[in-house]
């Protein structure tokens, strides 16, 4: 497990670096979909920014 309690901004890379990758829905979400909930937003402008392709195509929608 990772002690984070007296970092200092000088050391942060380096405890990134020790930092396990997760993947949210997969480890977090997956886990407990009896707990989930979605709700309709269309106004909000959200768009999943999962990989450049999505990027791109979200700035070309709002014309930036």
């Amino acid at each position: 497990m990772l002690h984070l309690a007296g970092v200092g901004e000088d050391n942060l890379n380096a405890v990134y670096g020790r930092v396990r990758p997760l993947d949210f829905s997969r480890e977090v979400l997956a886990p407990s979909p009896h707990r989930l909930m979605a709700v309709r937003d269309g106004e909000s402008g959200w768009a999943d920014l999962g990989n450049p392709t999505r990027v791109v195509d979200t700035l070309v929608r709002n014309r930036n």
